[in-house]
């Protein structure tokens, strides 16, 4: 339903300030506006819309009284005014799966009676509810008795519907799409709105990362791969797959709807005895970073942290490269070593390849086990009892990983003695 028209109003005279604030979608059990039928209750506010302003719930002053009746109550479903004052963007659409009122499934063949109201209130009789508020902070309002004209609404007309029979622009929910390629697993949608605008052609929607952004972020284009042409949506962030919102930019009869998925760390299971202290689980706010789990160091997804100690968190890695991992004890493989606290003046935040130092640099700071007596150094390229591998049933695969890990040259009070590879996850030094 177009509502531009009605959001964009505004009536204005000496006597009065009249601009739009809300509609109301009202359900009446007859083919009759009359609230009271057979002397029950024929009428039912199905839903609201309200502009997205100042103004929550709206009183009325009793000229008799003073008292002030609650006349329309705040609704939830805010209607933003650069949107839905467009004539391509503004538009409402209400689904009814139920009876309105006996919460029944709908019957097939029975007729059900609606109206959409729209109302204004006069802001020259627009006064705050608080005494202590001034006009235009947000809260509660009143329309004063005083005023040449309080609220007004149109007058409500029925639209009788058949269930079955008319069939609005349409009945259906959401359509699926099918992925042709890639591994994300957001789902991608069409919602129809104007049903005589289809066409037969096949659509395409594709992803792009958002270079410009700091955190991972993708656009998403849309094109019409039968008629070619410039992208019909192109370098979009609206992912509203899942939200009824029909203000978008209606392309070929429908709006794309398109789930947005961010990168983010799994949870961490293993198999057997666990031989090894609970891990760091970077999801628990309470816990402490100790080092131990998995922790992911790039700096473009929100659960990126620090490993305690080590230099900082850096760009090389982004959350488009992360896979499912498993690291199997057991089977032996090779690994690089890594040698903690032995160079530069801040010794601590010295991480070298173990092959790269020579007994000069373990001079006042203690021996290093493993040496290659050969080349009076290190071993760098050493057994270690596990192996790393991808194992992602959604990129279809298995491959080995290579290994590294680093050996601190001391105990430090704050940090367990830990080794880790690429991901910093924890194992059992042996």
């Amino acid at each position: 339903m177009p509502v531009s028209d009605q959001v964009s109003f505004v009536d204005s005279t000496e006597a009065w300030v009249n601009r739009f604030e809300g509609i109301n979608v009202t359900a009446y059990k007859t083919n009759s506006t009359q609230e009271i039928v057979g002397g029950t209750q024929n009428t039912k506010l199905y839903t609201s819309y309200q502009l997205d302003d100042f103004i929550q719930d709206v009183y009325k002053e009793n000229p008799e009284t003073g008292g002030r009746d609650l006349l329309f109550a705040e609704s939830s479903n805010k209607l933003d005014y650069e949107i839905y004052s467009d004539p391509a963007t503004g538009r409402i659409r209400v689904r009814v799966t139920r009876d309105p009122f006996t919460n029944g499934a709908l019957i097939k063949g029975q007729e059900y009676y609606f109206s959409f109201t729209s109302y204004a209130l006069n802001y020259d009789a627009l006064f705050p509810m608080s005494a202590d508020s001034s006009f235009g902070s947000v809260g509660d309002y009143f329309l004063s008795s005083a005023g040449f004209v309080g609220e007004v609404e149109n007058i409500p007309k029925i639209i009788v519907t058949t269930l079955a029979d008319d069939l609005y622009n349409p009945p259906t929910l959401i359509e699926p799409s099918n992925q042709v390629s890639g591994f994300s697993t957001g789902e991608v949608g069409y919602d129809i709105i104007v049903k005589s605008e289809l066409t037969t052609s096949l659509y395409e929607v594709t992803f792009f990362k958002d270079s410009s952004s700091d955190l991972y972020q993708m656009y998403w284009k849309m094109e019409n791969v039968t008629t070619g042409g410039p992208p019909l949506v192109d370098s979009s962030l609206s992912y509203i797959l899942g939200e009824p919102i029909v203000d978008e930019i209606v392309t070929e009869g429908f709006i794309a709807k398109v789930e947005e998925h961010n990168p983010t760390i799994g949870t961490l299971e293993y198999e057997g005895a666990q031989w090894f202290t609970d891990l760091y689980d970077p999801l628990d706010p309470d816990d402490f970073n100790d080092g131990t789990g998995v922790t992911y160091v790039g700096t473009d997804i929100l659960q990126g942290n620090i490993v305690p100690s080590f230099p900082g968190r850096g760009e090389i890695i982004t959350g488009d490269r992360l896979r499912r991992v498993e690291l199997r004890f057991g089977p032996t493989s090779k690994a690089y070593r890594y040698i903690n606290g032995y160079l530069s003046v801040f010794a601590s935040n010295s991480y070298r390849y173990a092959a790269g130092l020579t007994p000069e640099d373990t001079v006042g700071k203690g021996p290093i086990g493993n040496w290659d007596e050969d080349n009076d150094r290190p071993n760098g390229w050493v057994d270690v009892p596990f192996t790393a591998w991808i194992v992602d049933d959604n990129t279809q695969q298995e491959e080995q990983l290579a290994v590294g890990y680093v050996e601190r040259a001391r105990n430090l009070s704050s940090i367990r003695w830990t080794s880790g590879w690429c991901m910093g996850s924890y194992n059992k030094p042996g």
